[in-house]
């Protein structure tokens, strides 16, 4: 018995990739009753409802209902929401609408989470499973269970060498959990264990690791000498690379020393323990497989529990949308009908698959919290809250072990409205923008090193409040370096304090960097960098006091360098600051 849960089917990957049409596939649609299986109704007039539905949003909804009708995906809880969309007053409610309809279109397209189906549909052959070979078989993706048989490819010295189980994960995780519990019962034992189809595993394994081996840390395959020798090593690791060994040894396993069929798909699991009992009694032939003629110990079979379906894709919809499962459960029941929608039963379903609420909300949740504030920033927490269904926010931004905080670490809501206001923000390096926030690196939204630029180049008034936000340039003058920000960063009271600052710095760091100094090294700091007028210019416009030997240029030059350095002379500012 397979107690864990997963994605349940073999070929789902390689289905999905092909794409996923049944309307094209009459052979599935006939073999299912689907009466009743209404999925979203379709609006022909979407571009002309209360102008909400416009552009891309209408094309989107257009497009979530023609893949839900080809698809047999049923919808209620977005239907719902639809009509709700119609009702929304502000724009940051219909932001969160809409980026939660983009991605489950996205969803949709992916196509890797079966389709929901009433737990009462039976096929057309009035049975609740379909074997292997039969009309539709192919092409039933969303069992709930599945038999399968392990033909092994070496001789286990039985007549068949077959081995019949049931599972409700795909055959292939289901083969990691044999190999995990094989190589734990060899841990315990010191011995192979008495199941032939462990047996059978470690053998494999033991030809795998000593012929191919296997990658432990991702750089190339590492050879043991025998089953002992690799154990030794798979023991000590953590679990980590203990689950990639895994993965590795049952992709190798199963395509070199086992074939592995689905002999029955089985909707509910009402049957599955009879017809693997069947198959261990009458399959291949009236041998069976039980030992000595298969490799099953015996005939019996665990039991299986309910298996409860539910529609995956409105759930993943409702909780990008910041609904909590309390909230779904009561909504299946009421939209679906489906009395054993229970809060264990929602929370089961969805570690099926997508592992946990936590990951949906990160994979669905994220992006719209990501799109509401990027949007409105002056939103605040308890706003957010209310928008997304989560009354107050203080749970879910402030809570230990809360969305926000999983998301965003020790970083608060005003911190991250602060690093989103910075010209170089991006959602990859929100930590290291906070960071520099906290340490006082930026100011008005630009990196410290974007101001001195500025004061070195002596920048005017109404650039700097261009920068900074401000209306004018008397605005930026009376309250720029008032602010703490300011301060902390410049250590100046004024443009004026923070001019003479970095340009004496920059000079400093010039000089330290130059072999040969001469006026020219001066010459070239006051016109390229400084940004005053060069010699050529002073010339052209004060030829006539060039003419009388008045150097008007270079008794600036001097003058201001001599003004920066409080009273130094250029050869005294060589002397100290020079190479």
């Amino acid at each position: 018995m397979d107690n864990e849960k997963d994605v349940n089917c073999q070929d789902r990957k390689k289905h999905y990739n092909k794409g996923y049409q049944h309307k094209n596939n009459s052979e599935f649609k006939n073999y299912f009753n689907y009466k009743e299986l209404e999925c979203v109704p379709i609006f022909d007039n979407l571009n002309n409802q209360n102008n909400l539905f416009q552009g891309s949003i209408a094309d989107i909804i257009k497009n979530i209902i023609m893949l839900a009708n080809e698809k047999r995906i049923r919808l209620k809880m977005f239907t719902q929401q639809l009509e709700i969309f119609k009702n929304y007053t502000t724009n940051s409610e219909r932001t969160v609408f809409m980026t939660a309809t983009k991605l489950l279109q996205d969803l949709i397209l992916d196509g890797k989470i079966p389709v929901f189906i009433n737990n009462s549909y039976q096929t057309s052959l009035g049975r609740s499973y379909i074997s292997r070979g039969e009309k539709g078989f192919d092409h039933f993706y969303s069992y709930a269970e599945a038999i399968y048989e392990h033909r092994c490819l070496f001789d286990m010295n039985t007549k068949i060498d077959i081995y019949i189980g049931h599972t409700e994960k795909t055959i292939r995780k289901r083969f990691e959990y044999e190999i995990e519990k094989a190589i734990n019962e060899y841990k315990e034992l010191g011995e192979l264990p008495s199941r032939l189809i462990e047996q059978a595993i470690l053998i494999a394994t033991e030809k795998e690791v000593s012929a191919v081996g296997v990658k432990i840390y991702g750089v190339e395959n590492e050879k043991y000498n025998d089953l002992d020798h690799f154990l030794s090593v798979y023991l000590s690791l953590q679990e980590s690379f203990k689950f990639n060994i895994r993965k590795q040894l049952a992709d190798s396993l199963l395509k070199k020393y086992f074939e592995t069929n689905i002999l029955e798909k089985h909707y509910s699991k009402i049957d599955v323990c009879d017809r693997e009992k069947w198959y261990k009694q009458n399959y291949p032939d009236s041998y069976g497989t039980v030992n000595p003629f298969g490799l099953n110990m015996n005939s019996n079979v665990e039991s299986v529990k309910k298996y409860i379906t539910l529609p995956m894709y409105d759930i993943a919809f409702m909780l990008s949308l910041g609904y909590r499962v309390p909230k779904i459960s009561k909504l299946l029941k009421k939209l679906y009908g489906i009395k054993e929608a229970s809060e264990d039963n929602v929370y089961a379903r969805i570690a099926q698959f997508y592992c946990s609420v936590e990951n949906v909300e990160d994979k669905f949740l994220k992006p719209v919290i990501q799109a509401l504030l990027e949007n409105y920033p002056e939103l605040s927490g308890e706003k957010i809250g209310e928008i997304i269904h989560r009354k107050g926010g203080k749970q879910f931004f402030e809570a230990e072990g809360c969305p926000f905080k999983r998301w965003f670490g020790d970083i608060k809501l005003r911190e991250l409205k602060k690093a989103m206001a910075l010209n170089d923000f991006n959602w990859t390096n929100i930590s290291y923008l906070v960071e520099k926030i906290r340490k006082g690196d930026y100011i008005k939204g630009f990196h410290k090193s974007h101001w001195i630029k500025l004061f070195i180049k002596g920048a005017s008034n109404d650039e700097l409040a261009s920068n900074a936000g401000y209306e004018s340039a008397d605005s930026f003058r009376k309250h720029f370096f008032e602010l703490e920000e300011t301060k902390k960063a410049f250590g100046v009271s004024s443009k004026k304090e923070a001019i003479k600052k970095y340009r004496k710095l920059k000079t400093i760091i010039i000089l330290k960097n130059t072999c040969s100094l001469s006026f020219s090294t001066f010459e070239n700091i006051y016109t390229n960098i400084f940004g005053f007028q060069s010699r050529q210019e002073y010339v052209s416009k004060y030829k006539q006091h060039y003419n009388t030997g008045d150097y008007l240029f270079e008794r600036s030059l001097k003058n201001y360098f001599e003004a920066l350095f409080d009273g130094m002379s250029l050869q005294e500012i060589i002397v100290v600051y020079g190479f």
